[in-house]
């Protein structure tokens, strides 16, 4: 008589460590830790001028489990990434540079005023006062140009991972996936 003995227990609980293994919270949290990887180099590389919001408005969303993103909803990041042309004012002789936070602050607080003195004029109701500010100089807080150099486009880097210029962003979070169930295999 001939028997042939087979026995799934072994395999059975390889693959019951291994089903334990890849759980959507493992997973999850794999794909989260490598996000926060990225969004610590993103957030290394983005340039800082004067309040440094740019670089610390890289955020996290978790889209579903396993699938996160690294985004920076800022208006200067269009421009950090796609770069500008070179370019000169469109409406007047010369286009205003602010060299420092305080001169870029007055110029917005100006063309907020402006803003709200035309609303107010269109409704007919009274301009609002100008609260006058600190007095600029020429030279030391501001400057006035005919023309500017555009800014070149920056790609970011994060360990096999980049975009910048006119690509997309490309995150292949399913590489590290297979890294982490092929360790997960190993260790069983």
């Amino acid at each position: 008589m001939i028997s042939y003995k087979v026995s799934f227990g072994r395999i059975k609980s390889k693959m019951s460590k291994l089903a334990l293994g890849l759980s959507a919270q493992k997973v999850d949290a794999v794909t989260k830790a490598r996000a926060e990887e990225m969004q610590k180099d993103f957030k290394e590389q983005t340039p800082v001028r004067w309040t440094g919001k740019t670089r610390n408005s890289w955020v996290l969303i978790h889209n579903k489990t396993g699938s996160w993103s690294v985004r920076n909803y800022k208006t200067a990041m269009k421009y950090l990434l796609r770069g500008t042309s070179s370019h000169g004012p469109s409406t007047k002789p010369r286009m205003f540079i602010p060299l420092n936070a305080r001169a870029a602050e007055a110029y917005r607080a100006r063309a907020a005023y402006n803003k709200r003195a035309e609303r107010a004029e269109r409704r007919g109701g009274s301009v609002p006062t100008r609260r006058e500010g600190a007095k600029l100089v020429y030279k030391v807080d501001y400057i006035l140009a005919r023309f500017v150099k555009g800014v070149k486009p920056t790609t970011f880097r994060s360990r096999g991972v980049w975009f910048g210029g006119t690509s997309t962003p490309s995150a292949p979070s399913d590489r590290f996936v297979r890294d982490y169930i092929k360790n997960l295999k190993k260790s069983l």
